[in-house]
């Protein structure tokens, strides 16, 4: 908490400038990981991957795996930045800000 201080007083001394974002869904957040896999170009990386989205822990499982896979693992970080911040986009959007984005 010590880390944040800062940034949460300046938040809140100047509020107005501030969007408040909802967290994604874990459906939207499991989902993304779907997208992912089955965009994949690796069919055994791809049965593992789906494998650990029917089991308990699915987000802690998939990251154990797609660290452990240098060929992949960089290529998800950018696919998921890239769906974070459509997601940002699409809720500046229903918020009617998303000419605040560019």
């Amino acid at each position: 908490m010590e880390l944040w201080e800062e940034t949460i007083k300046k938040i809140e001394d100047d509020r107005g400038n501030y969007v408040r974002i909802r967290k994604m869904s874990y459906r939207k957040s499991l989902h993304i990981m779907e997208d992912f896999i089955e965009n994949m170009d690796s069919s055994r990386l791809q049965v593992k991957l789906i494998g650990t989205l029917n089991r308990v822990k699915p987000f802690k499982n998939f990251r154990n795996i797609i660290d452990n896979s240098e060929e992949h693992r960089e290529e998800w970080f950018k696919y998921r930045q890239s769906r974070y911040m459509d997601y940002v986009r699409s809720e500046m959007d229903e918020k009617g800000l998303a000419d605040f984005l560019e």
